[in-house]
């Protein structure tokens, strides 16, 4: 972060030169990533001048929203931007503008992932050769942007202390690969006398307490606040698949129960079955009681039982019974005709039964119940 006498933040990426990009006149072309959304780490003192309630020498962890990061002002803010070889001491602006330019944003600026693509053109031999070499591998991307003291948690789970909208860009810068990079080292040496809020982490921090997380070195501290974001996210997922595998359990056992069901119900065909079995029986014991000759396909189950009662009782004898009466009727009536058969031709065989026979056996019993009480009143002293 460099004191400009308005707040500017930096964002640097790692630079990858492409082949053959150079043109006749010795010009560079390049496309490359300058910024992205996340989190940052930054000192107070980077952020003078954002909010009284700053504390110089804590870090604070800013954050930069996907909304802020791709708005249509900030992406068109970064079109024909001047690109620096080192960042300038103030912000640029015609002022410093020959002392510091070796090339400028060429084209269209897009959104790569979670990264801002453009493409570049360095015009200065001096930073070619630094690309070239190796020497200068990294774009820092100098801004400005409305920061807001505000803690909260991002959508992957990681919390910020401040956030960032309103995002113009002013310049990019090319930098030395081991200034400032991921472990800002050049070999196995550290470099000195950098004062980025990633070189002073680690010149307060014992490196032993330094992670590597996502690619991303960070203390134990912020790595632990990280995962627990992540497991949070887990936990929840989890508590939803287990909610769901409930929910099929229930719906299982419930298709489990039916297929028990009718396994054990009569199934269509055996239910028919005995249906024309009943049929057949009551027409067979109709047939031997009012006659062959009487039709009574074409009858009802009831009408058959009612004409089969009024013929052994009478007729009307079942008029206003209820079918379950008559059913009721109808066995007893059954019954009835078989005894008066007995009675009239002896041992009856299946099929023997005609209607003559069955006459006279009812015109008897009917002549007895009518006399009947002249034998009551003989036993009472009274003689014919």
């Amino acid at each position: 972060m460099h004191a400009y006498e308005n707040p500017i933040f930096t964002d640097r990426q790692p630079l990858r030169l492409p082949e053959d990009r150079i043109s006749s006149e010795g010009y560079l072309t390049l496309t490359a990533r300058i910024a992205r959304t996340g989190i940052q780490t930054y000192y107070g003192h980077e952020l003078a001048g954002v909010d009284e309630a700053v504390e110089l020498d804590r870090q604070y962890r800013v954050y930069r929203p996907e909304q802020a990061v791709f708005a249509d002002a900030a992406l068109a803010s970064f079109r024909d931007l001047p690109v620096t070889l080192g960042h300038p001491n103030a912000e640029m602006s015609t002022n410093n503008y020959r002392d510091h330019v070796i090339g400028h944003v060429i084209g269209d600026v897009q959104r790569d992932g979670d990264f801002i693509r453009a493409e570049l053109s360095i015009r200065d031999a001096t930073a070619i050769a630094k690309i070239r070499s190796g020497e200068a591998t990294q774009l820092s991307v100098g801004y400005h942007a409305n920061v807001t003291l505000k803690t909260g948690v991002t959508p992957s789970g990681e919390k910020y202390d401040a956030i960032q909208s309103h995002i113009r860009g002013n310049h990019i810068a090319l930098v030395d690969a081991a200034r400032c990079g991921p472990e800002c080292r050049i070999g196995d040496r550290r470099v000195s006398g950098c004062d980025c809020a990633s070189c002073q982490t680690r010149k307060e921090k014992p490196m032993t307490e330094l992670i590597t997380l996502d690619g991303e070195a960070i203390t134990l501290a912020e790595a632990v606040e990280k995962l627990r974001g992540s497991n949070a996210r887990i936990a929840e997922a989890l508590k939803e698949a287990e909610a769901t595998i409930a929910r099929l359990h229930s719906e299982l056992e419930t298709k489990s129960g039916e297929v028990e069901a009718l396994q054990q119900s009569p199934t269509t065909e055996t239910v028919m079955d005995a249906k024309v079995r009943a049929r057949a029986h009551i027409l067979m014991e109709a047939s031997e009681i009012l006659g062959d000759n009487t039709a009574l396909s074409d009858r009802s189950d009831s009408d058959i039982r009612r004409r089969v009662i009024d013929h052994v009782y009478g007729d009307g004898f079942a008029r206003g019974a209820s079918d379950h009466a008559v059913l009721g009727m109808y066995k007893v009536a059954v019954r009835d005709a078989g005894r008066a058969l007995d009675t009239v031709n002896g041992a009856v065989q299946p099929g023997s039964i005609r209607q003559s026979s069955l006459v006279n056996a009812f015109t008897r019993r009917n002549e007895r119940l009518q006399n009947a009480w002249r034998g009551h009143r003989g036993q009472g002293g009274m003689s014919s």
